[in-house]
């Protein structure tokens, strides 16, 4: 499950809650299986979930938590109704609409639009390079306004992109962990050549 190995996240200060700033992580790659691009949103999502609080509307937050899951299931290789991912899509972003600008809807109303933007990783037009480009910096600026730290988002894009990395390819933990570890460090030729056996 993709949610299972997700990094948990303490729940906000919304009290002292300060800007947040993108970091200096070149998260923009060509990803060689889209899925993998869209798992990353998910997962970014997801971080950004944990700081969607406050919200007495169950079915609000439910349309959101879908948006999230079917681009899980895209990931995993399930079979997906891209236009119900779509509508998913919608659905979460006109949920953000509903909630206040205010210090505790702020990052509640991001959290959300980060799980618009990871529904509609699933759709056809995302397998564009252009495309998957703007999809993944919408979920990762979303995600970050909420309030997820940059550590905790470096730490998805590694694991992802190994596993995009890998392909096919069965690799032990112990070298997954060394290819991550250079991902993070920004030195994705490295990575691809742990992951390929060519050191």
């Amino acid at each position: 499950m993709i949610i299972s190995g997700r990094m948990s996240c303490a729940k906000p200060n919304l009290a002292s809650r300060s800007p947040v700033t993108m970091p200096n992580m070149n998260y923009q790659r060509d990803w060689i299986n889209p899925k993998n691009a869209a798992g990353f949103c998910a997962a970014c999502a997801q971080l950004a979930l944990e700081f969607y609080v406050g919200d007495p509307n169950h079915r609000r937050r439910q349309i959101i938590v879908s948006a999230i899951e079917i681009a899980e299931q895209y990931a995993r290789g399930d079979k997906i109704d891209k236009q119900h991912a779509e509508k998913l899509a919608d659905g979460a972003f006109w949920a953000s609409k509903d909630l206040s600008l205010g210090a505790s809807g702020r990052p509640s109303r991001s959290a959300a639009r980060a799980a618009a933007a990871c529904a509609r990783s699933v759709r056809t037009s995302f397998t564009s390079y252009t495309s998957r480009i703007y999809v993944v910096d919408s979920v990762i600026r979303h995600a970050f306004d909420a309030g997820v730290d940059t550590h905790d988002v470096d730490v998805a894009f590694a694991r992802w992109v190994v596993w995009d990395l890998a392909g096919d390819k069965q690799i032990d933990e112990e070298l997954r962990l060394a290819a991550g570890a250079a991902v993070v460090a920004g030195d994705e030729d490295l990575a691809s050549k742990l992951v390929q056996g060519k050191l």
